[in-house]
């Protein structure tokens, strides 16, 4: 990932939009910045994720860089965070990996984190 990409953190719904994206309602957001091309939480974001639209001041269903939002499961982006935490000393890994355990416990259901390009 070599452009700017903020995480946004939330709970699914079983809402879809007319195009068949699921809603995602918003619980955080974080800018990473840029955090490179071999970081762990760049390789994440393929096409394996699913497709959301959120809320965050305005309707996010798209980035700069494409038509559509992939979200992925939030104990896959903090062990890639783990990873890039202990590997870089990034001050935006660390940051970012504390707000998601902070998500990581029975008060929240079906966490998923979207990736966005700016």
């Amino acid at each position: 990932m070599g452009y700017e990409v903020r995480l946004y953190a939330g709970e699914l719904s079983t809402l879809k939009s007319d195009v068949g994206d699921t809603y995602m309602d918003c619980i955080l957001s974080i800018d990473l910045s840029s955090p490179g091309h071999d970081s762990n939480v760049a390789t994440v974001a393929d096409d394996s994720g699913i497709n959301v639209y959120f809320y965050y001041g305005e309707k996010i269903s798209s980035d700069s860089y494409a038509s559509y939002v992939k979200a992925y499961p939030l104990r896959t982006i903090i062990d890639a965070l783990k990873k890039d935490t202990a590997a870089n000393p990034y001050r935006r890994f660390a940051s970012a990996l504390a707000c998601m355990n902070s998500l990581d416990n029975d008060m929240y259901k079906n966490v998923y984190v979207a990736f966005v390009g700016h």
